[in-house]
């Protein structure tokens, strides 16, 4: 049997719509290509913080924290983090053998670079308001990152799951890097050396369609795998016995 799947934005609920398709002995027989093929229907190449640069910084790039669906901050590049100085300092004590995509192990000193170039692009103040009190920032040891506050603040913590780089390819640690980039698409290839092992899918490909119908028909003659953000209301027209839909949280939000 081979299966592909359909994403399907619907508000914080995100359904992974799966098709299936019977296939002869002799073609279960052979073994797949391990390759992810990823529709994005709408989406223009340009822009890394929305649409497919979004999807693309999710494979690629990772923050010192993350956040769950229900708004708590969780460890990714920062192992683990305590207030200090009554609130008015944060302290973050790194992943140790973390590395970066062309080899560059993340240490205090290249966490601090990393953070202050996140902190300076455009945007990242109003996507992230609490950077805001962030007065210094300054690695300690090989490990450790401090940062001293104006102000208390919280939220910090949560914050910081803002993705961060470094060169000017913008190379990340995450568990893909990008090879390719341009009007036809994005190639991303497993990062064999991913400080949570090397993920099982060896290649992602992400295809932009003009329209979703496009993109959709694309799906239907098994040409891409998954189909992602697709309305909420589509779901009535593609649940059939042939499609499975599997639905999950996700947390976004809006400005």
């Amino acid at each position: 049997r081979r299966r592909t799947a359909l994403w399907l934005w619907c508000g914080v609920v995100f359904c992974t719509v799966a098709l299936s398709s019977c296939s002869s002995p002799q073609q279960a027989s052979v073994q797949p290509r391990n390759v992810l093929t990823i529709g994005f229907p709408e989406g223009g190449i340009a822009g890394p913080e929305t649409g497919l640069g979004q999807l693309t910084t999710g494979f690629t790039l990772e923050g010192l924290t993350q956040v769950d669906v229900d708004g708590r901050a969780l460890p990714r590049l920062a192992q683990k983090w305590r207030w200090e100085k009554d609130g008015l300092a944060l302290r973050l004590t790194l992943r140790s053998g973390a590395t970066f995509h062309d080899g560059t192990p993340l240490t205090s000193r290249v966490a601090v670079e990393a953070l202050g170039r996140a902190i300076a692009r455009p945007g990242s103040r109003a996507l992230y308001p609490f950077l805001r009190d962030i007065a210094d920032i300054r690695p300690e040891g090989d490990l450790d990152v401090v940062l001293e506050l104006s102000q208390r603040s919280a939220l910090l913590p949560e914050e910081l799951e803002l993705p961060l780089s470094i060169g000017p390819e913008n190379v990340g640690t995450g568990p893909y890097r990008l090879v390719r980039r341009d009007a036809e698409g994005v190639v991303l290839e497993r990062f064999d050396r991913y400080y949570l092992g090397p993920p099982p899918i060896e290649q992602i490909v992400i295809r932009p369609f003009d329209t979703l119908r496009t993109s959709w028909a694309s799906l239907l003659r098994g040409d891409v795998d998954m189909v992602t953000d697709v309305p909420a209301d589509a779901v009535e027209f593609v649940q059939n016995g042939d499609i499975d839909v599997l639905s999950f949280t996700r947390r976004y939000q809006f400005m």
